[in-house]
């Protein structure tokens, strides 16, 4: 993903190598959990299927418990690993809240009302939120699976603005992307229409809203300058974002899952190498923040 801002951290890395350490114990019994249950049922399957049936069928079905086992195990050690380190990541940028795997899902996620799940099955990875510069802010990493063939993972940014409207605002760059395709969608069937603001930002952007909402209340100068700084720096990937009773949403598509390198296997002292990247994914509300304020000058204050 493009760069927003500058990834100089100012992380405080003598916590967060003791926050590693003290996680080093929960590692080695997660490990060793792990390694004795897919022991364990490897043995049984065996055991019981060689009784009824052939040594042939019996070790052919004891794949079956690592392949299931390790993979489960992983994510659910990931998101605890995430859980140590995004404390000490982004708490002195004012993030007050933050969990991870299961806990991060939501049962719209599972229910399937999701607005990305029309073109796949999305679930939370982790959720953050905060206050930062007096404004409240939320974050999610959304894995989206479309037809169980690949993944992608975006960050939903979530920023409460000072001004709000009576009806739900469509932000799409011009790229032909599923967003701006469901945008348009919804002018021809007469429910929104296209708005018109000024040459600059509609050049670069379309505004789609309902016929009697003023979007120029919300969409100010200032806002809209904001808005084509942030679309600036992710081109030339597609931009969304939506304006709905206060708050702003966008949605960014990044590279691969947050701190990926975590692994039972690997001890825990060897994750500091993710803290920066981690710390970045966190806090891009924040440089949005900034770059609304109108004085983003790169670097978190």
């Amino acid at each position: 993903m493009d760069q927003i801002g500058d990834k100089s951290s100012g992380i405080d890395y003598a916590a967060m190598e003791q926050a590693l350490a003290d996680a080093e114990p929960l590692r080695l019994k997660a490990l060793a959990a792990t390694l004795n249950a897919v022991v364990g049922l490897c043995l049984t399957i065996v055991v019981m299927v060689q009784a009824a049936s052939s040594s042939m069928v019996a070790w052919s079905l004891a794949v079956i418990p690592p392949m299931i086992l390790l993979p489960v195990s992983m994510a659910l050690w990931r998101s605890m690993a995430m859980s140590v380190m995004a404390p000490v990541a982004a708490a002195k940028w004012g993030q007050t809240d933050f969990v991870a795997g299961i806990a991060a899902v939501e049962w719209k996620d599972l229910l399937g009302l999701a607005g990305a799940n029309r073109h796949g099955n999305a679930y939370a990875q982790w959720k953050s939120a905060g206050v930062y510069r007096d404004t409240h802010y939320r974050a999610r990493e959304i894995r989206l699976t479309v037809k169980r063939e690949r993944s992608m993972h975006f960050l939903t940014i979530e920023v409460r603005l000072e001004k709000s409207v009576g009806g739900i605002i469509e932000i799409a760059s011009k790229a032909w992307g599923l967003g701006h395709l469901d945008n348009l969608f919804r002018a021809l069937d007469g429910e929104t229409q296209r708005k018109q603001l000024d040459p600059g930002f509609d050049a670069a952007l379309d505004v789609f809203a309902p016929h009697h909402v003023d979007v120029t209340k919300v969409l100010t100068p200032e806002l809209r300058e904001a808005l084509l700084t942030i679309y600036s720096q992710l081109q030339p990937r597609p931009f969304m974002a939506r304006l709905d009773h206060g708050w702003l949403y966008m949605q960014l598509r990044i590279d691969g899952p947050s701190l990926s390198e975590a692994s039972l296997w690997r001890p825990t002292r060897h994750y500091i190498d993710s803290a920066e990247q981690l710390w970045w994914e966190l806090t891009v509300p924040h440089r949005m923040i900034d770059t609304i304020k109108g004085d983003h000058d790169g670097r978190l204050r």
